[in-house]
């Protein structure tokens, strides 16, 4: 339906605020929000969201300044729209709180409420979005979005005040700089790994419209948003509870092959059958349920299948690079994989002259650097049981 009331170049300047404010959210807790899973003290766990919190308020108000002082050419960079400079700040701020709370309620395995509020999220936003063109004639795609995802962090937090998850009393310079400086492993290699991912994988979203136009950045954000959306759903379940299940075993010094295996092995088996659809009859399907608009945004949706596939199998890994401190691999990686981006993206443009060219080129590293995370990861814990194996012999 949204596909029919907005069209790509709409989408597209939305993809843009997505991934900027996306950007700049993921590392607002300084990456601390990550470790609230691990302390086997709830008075640790709790201190380190509240660190988070702390980091999460500082970096929206410092974005903020930043808007502000620089507003022409934000203004300009974002086709004119003045509200983006203040909405923005707050839309950084709304992400970086539901990341902490998304990790409290793993914590706390909240899992069926996590579930169900993330479904009624996908509807509501749909339905703010959908109102706002069709009655107010209003472009509602950002403010559908913001104010969506306020109403499931507001669901969230009363969740967590009800249950008493969280103690405020605790928030003390003493307490913060403690689990501040136990936990700078997040921080020190996590923090830079999760900004070269996250920009890397909004590359296409800064680049496409500065070499080809906003309408082929629309394109390519409804085939990552109809190809992600659904997975999303799934994959962030599965994280949360192959996180807190692989962390608290791997604490009590047990191996965490089997889990790790059978979770990519689960996910594989989820995934095949939708990734062959869209591979072979990706146009046709996008043209029927999105209008004849959409048509080119199918075939860049097969173009990424491939790649996504590897993505959502990826997750157990993802997170087991945590949970084994094994950060500065995936930072490294990352950082070379943003490289390969950017410069994929550009030979696109130079050498072809076609964005399909570049997403192309996108599309290969990407796979690449995830089949290489899979197979260390995979190696790494096998040779972790083997070691488990000969201490108990």
């Amino acid at each position: 339906i949204l596909s029919r009331i907005y069209n790509p170049e709409e989408f597209g300047l939305y993809s843009l605020f997505l991934a900027v404010s996306g950007s700049i959210a993921i590392i607002s807790t300084l990456t601390y929000d990550r470790a609230i899973v691990l302390p086997k003290n709830s008075g640790d766990a709790n201190k380190i969201a509240l660190l988070a919190i702390f980091f999460c308020f500082i970096t929206a108000l410092v974005s903020l300044l930043i808007m502000i002082f620089f507003d022409d050419f934000f203004i300009n960079y974002f086709g004119g729209y003045r509200f983006i400079l203040f909405l923005l700040p707050l839309r950084v701020m709304q992400i970086g709180l539901q990341q902490i709370f998304d990790e409290l309620s793993i914590r706390h395995k909240f899992y069926t409420s996590l579930s169900i509020l993330r479904g009624s999220n996908s509807l509501i936003v749909s339905l703010v979005q959908f109102i706002s063109r069709f009655v107010y004639k209003l472009d509602g795609l950002i403010f559908g979005r913001f104010i969506g995802d306020s109403i499931l962090l507001i669901m969230i937090l009363v969740i967590h005040l009800r249950e008493k998850t969280i103690n405020f009393k605790q928030f003390s310079y003493y307490h913060l700089a403690k689990v501040a400086k136990k936990y700078m492993l997040f921080p020190k290699f996590y923090l830079p790994q999760i900004f070269f991912n996250t920009i890397s994988l909004n590359t296409p979203f800064i680049l496409l419209p500065y070499f080809y136009s906003l309408e082929v950045a629309g394109l390519y954000g409804m085939a990552i948003r109809i190809l992600e959306q659904p997975l999303r759903l799934i994959a962030t379940s599965s994280q949360s509870v192959y996180y807190q299940k692989a962390a608290e075993m791997f604490a009590k010094e047990e191996d965490i092959y089997d889990i790790f295996f059978n979770t990519t092995k689960g996910l594989l088996q989820i995934f095949i059958i939708p990734a062959v659809l869209i591979f072979i009859f990706g146009p046709q399907l996008f043209k029927i349920f999105l209008g004849d608009n959409w048509f080119e945004s199918g075939i860049i949706a097969q173009i990424l299948i491939t790649w996504l596939a590897f993505g959502f199998i990826k997750t157990p890994t993802t997170m087991t690079f945590s949970i084994l401190s094994l950060q500065r691999v995936q930072m490294y990686g990352e950082f070379l994989l943003l490289l390969l981006r950017i410069a994929a993206i550009v030979l696109g443009y130079y050498f072809f002259e076609s964005y399909f060219w570049s997403i192309i080129l996108f599309v290969i590293p990407s796979i690449a650097m995830d089949i290489f995370f899979i197979v260390f990861i995979h190696n790494y814990l096998k040779n972790q049981r083997w070691k488990i194996c000969q201490s108990k012999l």
